[in-house]
């Protein structure tokens, strides 16, 4: 069975890796662009949502958080310098 394995490339996998665009939506995002919003709510809610239900016990509490966090990270897109990392820049909001 180990035979039809294909090798492992060891070519990088393209010119744009998950945190690098993590960054590029921070940046859309620091610059004003909802959509940027919408894209980081999409990315994150979820494991958000769960992080958040871990601490508290309540779906409704870790929604509760979880919303407000992405109010702060709007309210104040502007006022720090922009993620290297976008979902670790994220988720210290939502404890």
């Amino acid at each position: 069975m180990l035979q039809n394995r294909r090798p492992v490339s060891t070519q990088p996998l393209g010119p744009v890796t998950a945190p690098d665009a993590d960054v590029a939506i921070a940046g859309r995002l620091v610059a004003g662009d909802s959509e940027a919003l919408s894209l980081l709510l999409g990315r994150y809610w979820r494991p958000l949502v769960s992080f958040a239900m871990s601490r508290v016990g309540s779906l409704d509490a870790a929604e509760d958080l979880v919303q407000e966090a992405f109010v702060r990270v709007w309210q104040h897109r502007g006022s720090g310098p922009t993620p290297r990392h976008g979902r670790t820049s994220i988720e210290p909001s939502a404890t």
